[in-house]
């Protein structure tokens, strides 16, 4: 019978763990700022300013974060209504088409859309994976 023994294993078992945490704690920090960035960049977007005041980052979870506003309106504004809604949302992603859907009261609104979320998203969406593959690198 032949043993083998593994020297340095539980080194590297640690070195593994402890890279692991650094990369929760980029991803963490990375995802924070981003929210952040996204938001300010949808207040200097929006044309309303009871909602640019009223754009809020909410974390959740170990990781995440979401960016809302309480004011009522604010989806109307963000999406439109009927038939400018049903023009902007066409080239929108399924996911966001879902969000504004949540929304959708009889598609006869004649509120123009003015997005000030979704630019400000597009903007950013790729900053946490950019940033985080530099600290790690």
């Amino acid at each position: 019978m032949i043993k083998l023994k593994v020297e340095g294993l539980a080194q590297a078992v640690a070195k593994v763990k402890a890279y692991q945490k650094q990369v929760i704690q980029a991803t963490k920090d990375e995802l924070n700022l981003t929210a952040g960035d996204i938001a300010s960049q949808a207040r200097a977007n929006c044309a309303v300013p009871s909602i640019a005041s009223e754009l809020r980052v909410f974390k959740w979870g170990n990781i995440g974060a979401e960016i809302s506003t309480s004011t009522p309106y604010s989806a109307y504004l963000e999406f439109g209504t009927g038939d400018y809604a049903k023009a902007l949302l066409s080239s929108y992603p399924e996911d966001w088409r879902a969000l504004a859907r949540q929304f959708y009261i009889n598609g006869l609104g004649r509120t123009y859309s003015d997005p000030y979320l979704y630019p400000a998203f597009i903007r950013y969406k790729y900053q946490p994976v950019q940033n985080i593959a530099k600290k790690l690198s």
